[in-house]
This record gives C-alpha cells, sequence and structure tokens, in this order.
C-alpha cells in the first residue's frame, strides 16, 4: 500500500490486525493460499467487527476498521 515506504503508519496497521483477531476470535483476512491471501489484504475491507461479534460496539468496531485503512494517511 502506498509508497513502499515503512513508517509508524505500519505498526498501527499491525496494532490494528492484533486488535481485530483478539476481538473476533480470527484474522482481518482468510484465505487458504497466500496470494489470494494477499490480495484480499491490499484491495478488500475487513469485515465490521460489530458484525463478526454482537459484544463489540459500534465505535470500537470504527476504530479498529481505522486501523486497518488501505490508505496509510487515514490511519
Amino acid at each position: 500500500f502506498g509508497s513502499g515506504k515503512l513508517d509508524t503508519r505500519a505498526d498501527v496497521y499491525s496494532l490494528g490486525a492484533t486488535f481485530f483477531h483478539l476481538l473476533a476470535g480470527r484474522p482481518p483476512f482468510l484465505a487458504a493460499r497466500l496470494p489470494v491471501l494477499a490480495k484480499a489484504v491490499t484491495s478488500e475491507p475487513p469485515p465490521a467487527l460489530d458484525q463478526l461479534n454482537s459484544n463489540i460496539s459500534g465505535p470500537i468496531s470504527a476504530f479498529v476498521a481505522k486501523t486497518l485503512s488501505k490508505d496509510p494517511n487515514t490511519r
């Protein structure tokens, strides 16, 4: 995603993926093959946490979704 430079925004994405896994009980993207997984990570939005786990509030779901934004400038 983006210019290819890694900075703290990559850490924000990683933290968001960790939060997602902790709260949903699964990673944000699932696929049986690595190329399919890589395509999903780079081009598809993650599912909404509050739809996977009804115990998650809308604001928490929105926060985690923002950390997983494809655009590093919006994380």
